[in-house]
């Protein structure tokens, strides 16, 4: 399993939260010390050197927390990589055969979809997004960085499905309230091929969406408190989406100082490809994650 789908499942999270939290130390100020006249030139001299000081640990901070995300990136990788290898024996061994229709998907049929002002549309995945109240889209250009890739690249279909079909994974609808008060609201759509998981073969044919989330959620979890999200809590349960009932995997956590994490995922798979759908809420109650499900609905 790849490791921008661990990163983009937490993307709803990740990103408001941090943002929410970014400017907490803000307010804090630094004190002033007195002196008299004659010793200023003294002081001067002193807060250079503290300067200096200063700039070494800063560079040395940096450096380290270089260090630490290099480090939290290749722990990652290896527990998506148990995580991938622990999907492929599950298929291997059970034979599932929920999910796949046709692993193939031409280029005419296959879509990221396209956001305006108030819905989301994607003819391939057959849904559109209404947003709750006080959401709104990102622009392309954001969607872009979110991927990793350019606005160009997801305009173009052909491009867009060439970056899936490379494992990559492509943030295709994202949107959510102001990040900078409570409560903050979010959902997005992530999109990816099935061969990313690791997996080949028949098993490409029987991988089910229970199996797919079942294999991220040890991960997900990992990767919250690892970033310091306590009380990190998880659990399957089934919900009714797109009319229909699916797997979803459901998280609680507390933000130390900001309140409680709620979290819900649902995957569909369709013509080889995997779309995720991700609401999450900070500063709400856990109904407004399954709210925010209900708005997507079927375009026929």
């Amino acid at each position: 399993m790849k490791k921008k789908l661990l990163m983009f499942l937490l993307m709803g999270t990740m990103a408001l939260s941090l943002a929410a939290c970014g400017d907490k130390d803000s307010g804090k100020s630094s004190s002033k010390i007195e002196a008299d006249d004659e010793d200023e030139d003294e002081e001067e001299d002193e807060d250079e050197e503290e300067d200096e000081e200063d700039s070494k640990k800063s560079k040395k901070s940096k450096k380290e927390e270089a260090d630490e995300e290099e480090g939290l990136e290749e722990e990652i990788e290896e527990l998506e990589e148990e995580a991938g290898e622990e999907l492929a024996e599950d298929i291997e061994e059970t034979g599932d055969v929920a999910g796949i229709e046709d692993v193939i998907s031409d280029a005419a049929d296959f879509s990221i979809g396209k956001a305006s002002s108030n819905v989301y549309e994607n003819e391939f995945l057959n849904i559109r997004f209404s947003p709750l109240k006080g959401m709104t889209f990102a622009t392309d250009e954001q969607l872009a960085q979110l991927s990793a890739t350019t606005a160009d690249v997801l305009k173009d279909v052909a491009s867009a499905k060439e970056q899936l079909d490379n494992g990559n994974v492509i943030i295709a609808c994202y949107a959510s309230t102001d990040n900078t008060k409570m409560p903050i609201e979010t959902f997005n759509i992530t999109m990816q091929n099935v061969s990313s998981l690791g997996i080949s073969g028949a098993a490409l044919k029987s991988v089910s969406e229970e199996q797919i989330l079942d294999a991220a959620v040890d991960s997900v979890v990992s990767v919250l408190k690892q970033n310091g999200f306590s009380d990190v809590q998880s659990s399957m349960d089934t919900i009714s989406f797109l009319g229909e009932d699916h797997t979803c995997m459901y998280l609680t956590a507390e933000i130390p100082g900001y309140g409680m994490l709620y979290e819900r995922e649902v995957v569909i798979i369709r013509n080889g490809y995997i779309a995720s759908f991700t609401s999450s809420v900070i500063g709400s109650d856990s109904d407004t994650t399954v709210e925010i499900l209900d708005q997507v609905g079927e375009l026929n």
